[in-house]
C-alpha cells in the first residue's frame, strides 16, 4: 500500500478527523472494516468498557419513530425492497444496539485491532506515486523477479524512482490532495486563504484572524461549498472565536438529519439478515 498522506493505515483520515473537529461517525456500528465479524466493532466496545462512547442514531429503531410516521412513509411509497406496493420492512427492536455511532478514537482504535490482528502492520509505504503504465516489462522484471513468462503487467513508479510490478492495482486515492482552486492565489490572498484538504498540514485559521480574535477585533470568514465538510468548518470556525462566518453554495440550504443520508430517506434496506461465522 502506497500512501502519500503518511506511513500508517488511515493516516489522512485521523488527520481530517482531528482537524475538522468530528467527535464521532456518522455510521451505525456494523459499517467497518473487519471482513469477518460483523459485530466486532460492537463486541471491541463492550471488551474495551467503552460503549459509553457510543450515541443513538435517533429515527431508527423502537418508539423514536412513531405509528404515524411509519404510515406515512409506506404510503409514499419509501419502502425499499419490498415485494408489494405499501408492504415496508421495519427494523427489528433486537437490533437496537447496532444503531449507534462509534467515536472517532474508539473506530481508529478499533481499526489498529483488525491490523494487528491480520498482521498487516508493514504494508503501508509513504510515498508518492508519479506514474503507472500498463504494458510487458520483462526486461525490467527480470531485475526483480528472474526470468518469467512474457505477460502484460502494471509498473508503479514512485517520486523515489522506486519501481513495483504487479497484475492489479488498485487507486483509492480521494481527493488526492491537490486543492481545485478557481485560480492562482496571490501571496497575500494564500495568507488568508486555504483549501480543505490542506487544513490537517496547517493552523486551522490564518495568522493574521487569530491574531485578530486575540486582540478581540471582529474577524468574518468565507467558506466555499455546501457539504458536510463545509458545514463542519464552518462549525469549527465559529469555535475558534470567529465573529461571523458566510457560507457560498450552488444549491439551497438543506436542513438534514446527522444520521446518514439513506438512513434518513429509509433505513429499511439495512433491515437485513447477515450470516455470522
Amino acid at each position: 500500500v502506497i500512501d502519500s498522506s503518511g506511513p500508517s493505515w488511515l493516516h489522512n483520515w485521523t488527520s481530517n478527523f482531528a482537524a475538522l473537529g468530528i467527535s464521532h461517525l456518522r455510521s451505525p456500528m456494523f459499517f467497518h472494516p473487519c471482513p469477518r465479524d460483523r459485530d466486532g466493532l460492537l463486541a471491541f466496545a463492550q471488551e474495551t468498557g467503552r460503549c459509553g462512547e457510543c450515541v443513538e442514531i435517533a429515527n431508527c429503531v423502537g418508539k423514536s419513530m412513531s405509528k404515524h410516521r411509519r404510515k406515512k412513509r409506506t404510503a409514499k411509497g419509501e419502502g425499499i425492497g419490498t415485494a408489494k406496493k405499501g408492504v415496508t420492512l421495519e427494523i427489528d427492536e433486537r437490533d437496537r444496539k447496532d444503531y449507534y455511532t462509534p467515536s472517532a478514537g474508539m473506530f481508529c482504535d478499533y481499526c489498529r485491532d483488525v491490523v494487528g490482528r491480520y498482521g498487516l502492520d508493514d504494508m503501508v509505504e509513504e510515498e508518492r506515486v508519479t506514474s503507472i503504465d500498463f504494458g510487458f516489462f520483462n526486461d525490467e522484471l527480470e531485475l526483480y523477479r528472474g526470468n518469467e513468462p512474457r505477460a502484460r503487467s502494471f509498473k508503479v513508479t514512485t517520486q523515489a524512482g522506486q519501481l513495483k510490478f504487479a497484475k492489479v492495482v488498485v487507486l483509492a486515492i480521494g481527493p488526492g490532495g491537490i486543492p481545485n482552486m478557481p485560480r492562482t492565489l496571490t501571496a497575500a490572498e494564500r495568507e488568508g486563504a486555504c483549501h480543505s484538504t490542506q487544513l490537517p498540514k496547517q493552523m486551522f485559521l490564518a495568522p493574521r484572524i487569530r491574531e485578530k480574535i486575540q486582540k478581540r477585533v471582529a474577524t468574518a470568514v468565507v467558506v466555499v461549498g455546501g457539504g458536510l465538510t463545509a458545514a463542519q468548518i464552518a462549525h469549527q470556525c465559529i469555535e475558534n472565536g470567529v465573529s461571523r462566518v458566510l457560507m457560498v453554495m450552488r444549491s439551497g440550504l438543506k436542513r438534514k438529519s446527522p444520521i446518514l443520508h439513506v438512513l434518513e430517506k429509509s433505513p429499511t434496506w439495512l433491515a437485513v439478515e447477515v450470516p455470522k461465522g
